[in-house]
């Protein structure tokens, strides 16, 4: 299904690192723990490093994926790419 207010650049964007796939269950969701998984991602990806949360790009994110990469990258606007 579409996701709204999604759309696509067609200028090449630079990504620290990309999140493939993140589910929660629905009865755990807002419980704080995609964040603590993504955080441990961007901490422990390149040793001594974090990569900075704007960085994170997200694959196909359904509406309320969308909504946790919005609310985690802190704009409006978040990285996303498809896979194929």
């Amino acid at each position: 299904p579409a996701v709204p207010n999604l759309r696509r650049s067609l200028l090449p964007t630079r990504a620290g690192m990309g999140i493939h796939q993140l589910w929660c269950h629905p009865t755990h969701r807002k419980g704080g723990v995609a964040t603590r998984l993504v955080d441990a991602a961007r901490s422990r990806l390149v040793y001594g490093m974090t990569v900075p949360a704007d960085l994170v790009a997200f694959s196909s994110p359904t509406g309320d994926g969308l909504a946790f990469a919005r609310r985690y990258s802190g704009t409006g606007t978040p990285l996303v790419y498809d896979c194929l």
